[in-house]
């Protein structure tokens, strides 16, 4: 059994070891992810990282990019950018959670009034081909990204380690015993790549 917290900011691993839970929300890396592909301000999502590994060493960090409580990726960044915060989201260590209806590209923004979250609860069609067509992209950008994650499932509890970081471009790699992942984010080419030890993807 697992208990999740829902922990927007301050001591997360004092949380977790003072508490019952099995793990928190990592709110820190989620606002990086986004903030940074939206700004191009990649060393905001650099220093997450940094603190993200901090975290991993004492609890495995419940992770995501959506949820019910924020405004949807693709409203944040666009669906473009949408994919390579699932290729984030899925190579970095912790838990990887997604949202309904991310993976199909869908829009809302939480506003801070009574109801204000309906938009980014929507109901799903009765069927998936009921779905919108334009969500086509970038859940195949999501089942790539998530199919390399459970063919590497090591990455969970996995050290990580930012090699190179600028305003548009971050490289960081993931390591477990002899296992390797290397990802090179370049907001130029709006495109994430991914080399592990038996494999390579990329998104562009």
């Amino acid at each position: 059994m697992v208990f999740v917290g829902e922990v927007i900011h301050g001591d997360y691993a004092g949380f977790v070891s003072g508490s019952t839970l099995t793990t928190v929300t990592q709110y820190e890396l989620w606002k990086a992810i986004w903030s940074s592909l939206k700004e191009e301000n990649l060393w905001e999502l650099a220093h997450a990282i940094d603190r993200h590994a901090d975290f991993c060493r004492s609890f495995l960090p419940q992770t995501f990019v959506g949820n019910h409580d924020v405004s949807r990726i693709a409203t944040l960044v666009g669906p473009d950018l949408a994919g390579i915060a699932a290729f984030l989201l899925m190579t970095l260590p912790g838990v990887p959670s997604v949202y309904y209806g991310d993976e199909q590209g869908f829009t809302g923004t939480k506003r801070d009034q009574f109801a204000g979250d309906d938009e980014v609860r929507p109901p799903l069609p009765d069927s998936p081909g009921a779905l919108s067509p334009f969500g086509s992209r970038l859940h195949a950008a999501y089942r790539r990204a998530i199919g390399f994650r459970r063919r590497h499932a090591w990455l969970a509890t996995a050290e990580v380690e930012v090699l190179h970081r600028d305003n548009r471009a971050l490289f960081y790699r993931c390591t477990s015993g002899s296992r390797w992942c290397e990802v090179r984010v370049d907001l130029d080419r709006a495109s994430i790549a991914v080399v592990a030890d038996d494999e390579a993807v990329s998104l562009r």
